[in-house]
């Protein structure tokens, strides 16, 4: 155990603190952007639907860090998981939307198009409405027809920059 470790750390340069918590080398990997290690993990066999205690998985953290390529990789490996949902209600094009990865929104609204209405459980929000929220006007303009499909049945859609 401790051998495949100190590999992990030496290949992802990641402290071996962080490598013994709760989360899983293709966590590790998906969130760095190890595209090379997320590839060879999911040949090894490692598994897209392991979640970390708060249901993250891979696709979740990959999308919210706007790795692409990672995200792409593991949509392969697993495309039911695009619309999958963590201990939140929280997707992983929820998580792309809040944190601005415009390209991983592209892909996951390519994935999985009902994700756009999903909404979180704790606040109620959307994709779309987390964009506006939090200041993503590349989002909102780059995604906005497709984000906005299933958002005309509750109201009004606000244009970029119209949100204090």
């Amino acid at each position: 155990m401790q051998l495949r470790r100190v590999w992990l750390a030496e290949l992802t340069g990641l402290p071996l603190t962080v490598l013994c918590k709760q989360e899983t080398a293709l966590h590790l990997a998906a969130v760095r952007g190890h595209t090379r290690v997320v590839r060879t993990l999911l040949a090894a066999g490692a598994s897209p639907l392991l979640a970390e205690p708060d249901g993250l998985l891979p696709v979740h953290v990959a999308a919210a860090a706007g790795h692409l390529a990672a995200t792409r990789l593991l949509l392969a490996a697993a495309p039911h998981t695009a619309a999958a949902v963590d201990a939140g209600g929280r997707t992983p094009l929820y998580l792309a939307a809040h944190f601005g990865a415009l390209p991983a929104v592209r892909l996951l609204l390519e994935a999985a198009p009902q994700a756009a209405q999903m909404k979180t459980q704790r606040d109620n929000e959307s994709p779309l409405f987390v964009a506006v929220s939090s200041g993503h006007d590349a989002v909102v303009r780059g995604a906005r027809q497709r984000l906005c499909v299933f958002q005309h049945r509750l109201g009004p859609v606000w244009e970029a920059g119209e949100v204090a």
